[in-house]
């Protein structure tokens, strides 16, 4: 019995389920594409383990296995990923059915089919005897999963609730399984030192213990209870261990799905804490100048600590977002969105009670603000925000809070290197701005130049005309026009005219012309019919 047990190792369904989810689609909410993953995986599976349906010509048989013929891990992944292909199925029915009723009716009935490969999947494990009880549980707690997410389509809000609550349930057994087979796992040989390592384990396991024993925290010189609720206590202290989590990650992805699932916890933390009040009205605007500051609830409190904490921890992401994007050479453009986001954290952080941020943030608020100028190429706006930033610094440096150190956001590294990235766009900007002062004169004086030149002189060159141009007078041609050199005509030329006779008086150049004019008269028509009878005298 023991040989057929370790003859399958323990097949861990939800991790499997979450790696496939998170690299073939689901990431990006692309249910099609997770849904044609799952189909290529069956049909690999099947065709390696030689189970693949019977195809005839008319007929499709679906080929069904027992759990007596279960002699490899692979035969459960097939049932898993057929209940994963109907749920993405029906997923990607539910993006679509906006008003169609056809495509919801679809999507119940795909789920349904999900949670009947997933009733399949339970009862092969159930009944095989090769599973061990980790990957039972781990079965169930899916099964469960199905049936709440078919339930909650169906809105049956308490059948859905249970199913939810039971998978829970399986997976916090299935952890405390885990733990079990690790410790059974021991050998003889190596027994001293797992133990020891076991030991040490447990006195980590014990140190946890005793900070999460801790309820009270002091932020801004007040104690702030969060016992309770429960979601609270669990945030605040998950949220000691974030920092060291993050540096031990060396993955951009890890890091971005660590601060992801942090936000996420902080939501739900603040949500609560809504709750938990029952409509207490939250003081979240500081007193403005010559007010009294009232006095702070411990929810009140809890409810500003949880959203300091979530402003800055979004901070931090929209800052690790910034520089995995400069090292892969995006464009300044593609940053200004991230930095309106900071800016906008900026703003509600000062809005906050309780905290003095100006100081603190007022250097990262202007450098942000010149980061944006810089990018849109406004060089002498983002000259001006530079020297601003490089003076918040500076009586940063000088200020009581930094010496107290109370209320300071940012480290000395992080002012530092703030103070060389401030420094360095301060003389990019200068040297921008006076490439663009010569050029900006020198076109002035192009432009003045062209405007000087009438527009009849240089027809071929576009003028490019303002409104305030046009009032005024526009040169089109040269007043008065320039002498143009021409050639001189020779003077021998003219000496010959006065060898030219020219009639005294009309009178007699019309007497010269009367005696042709009788003679044309007297050989009109009879002239004509003579010369054609008899032919015209020769002389």
């Amino acid at each position: 019995m023991a040989e057929d047990c370790s003859s399958i190792p323990t097949v861990h369904i939800l991790q499997i389920i979450k790696e496939a989810q998170q690299q073939h689609g689901l990431r990006h909410g692309d249910y099609l594409r997770y849904r044609q993953y799952c189909s290529r995986k069956l049909q690999r599976v099947r065709k390696s383990m030689n189970v693949t349906c019977i195809h005839k010509p008319r007929t499709f048989q679906y080929r069904k296995f027992s759990a007596e013929n279960l002699t490899d891990a692979k035969y459960i992944t097939i049932p898993l990923f057929e209940a994963e292909r109907c749920w993405a199925y029906g997923m990607q029915l539910k993006q679509e059915a906006t008003t169609d009723n056809r495509k919801r009716f679809q999507m119940l009935r795909k789920l349904r089919r999900a949670v009947y490969h997933g009733v399949l999947l339970e009862t092969l494990s159930k009944n095989a005897s090769v599973i061990d009880a980790a990957t039972k549980l781990e079965a169930q707690a899916y099964k469960a999963w199905l049936q709440g997410c078919y339930e909650f389509e169906q809105k049956n809000w308490t059948k859905a609730n249970e199913f939810f609550t039971t998978s829970k349930k399986k997976r916090d057994s299935t952890a405390l399984a885990d733990l079990m087979q690790m410790r059974m796992k021991i050998s003889d040989e190596a027994e001293s030192l797992m133990l020891s390592e076991l030991d040490n384990l447990l006195t980590e396991c014990r140190q946890k213990q005793s900070i999460s024993t801790e309820t009270e925290i002091v932020w801004c010189n007040h104690r702030v209870d969060f016992a309770k609720p429960v979601r609270v206590c669990t945030f605040c202290n998950s949220l000691r261990d974030f920092q060291r989590q993050v540096e031990e990650t060396n993955d951009y992805d890890g890091k971005l799905a660590l601060y992801e699932r942090l936000l996420s916890d902080c939501r739900d933390a603040i949500q609560s804490v809504r709750e938990e009040a029952k409509g207490e009205n939250f003081k979240l605007k500081r007193a403005q100048d010559g007010e009294k500051q009232e006095v702070f609830s411990n929810a009140n409190l809890l409810y500003l600590y949880l959203t300091y904490v979530r402003l800055t921890k979004s901070t931090d992401r929209y800052n690790m977002m910034i520089e995995a994007m400069q090292k892969k050479g995006a464009k300044s453009q593609d940053l200004i969105r991230l930095y309106d986001s900071i800016l906008q954290n900026f703003a509600e952080l000062q809005q906050l009670p309780l905290i003095n941020l100006d100081q603190c943030f007022a250097d990262q608020i202007c450098f942000h603000v010149a980061e944006i100028f810089y990018s849109q190429k406004k060089w002498p706006e983002a000259l001006a925000l530079y020297q601003r930033t490089v003076e918040y610094i500076n009586e940063l440096k000088q200020s009581a809070a930094w010496k107290s150190d109370e209320n300071v956001y940012v480290s000395e590294e992080q002012l530092k290197a703030l103070l060389m990235s401030a420094n360095k766009g301060k003389y990019q900007s200068h040297a921008h701005c006076l490439v663009q002062g010569e050029k900006e004169e020198t076109m002035k004086t192009l432009v003045d130049e062209e405007k000087v030149i009438p527009i009849i002189e240089s027809l071929d060159t576009f003028r490019n005309y303002t409104p305030a141009d046009l009032k005024g007078r526009i040169k089109l041609v040269p007043i008065p026009p320039s002498f143009m050199p021409i050639p001189c005509k020779p003077l021998f030329f003219d000496l010959a005219l006065n060898y030219v006779r020219f009639p005294s008086s009309l009178d007699e150049t019309l007497d010269e012309m009367e005696p042709n004019k009788q003679d044309n008269k007297a050989g009109g028509l009879s002239g004509f019919v003579k010369g054609l009878l008899w032919g015209a005298n020769k002389k």
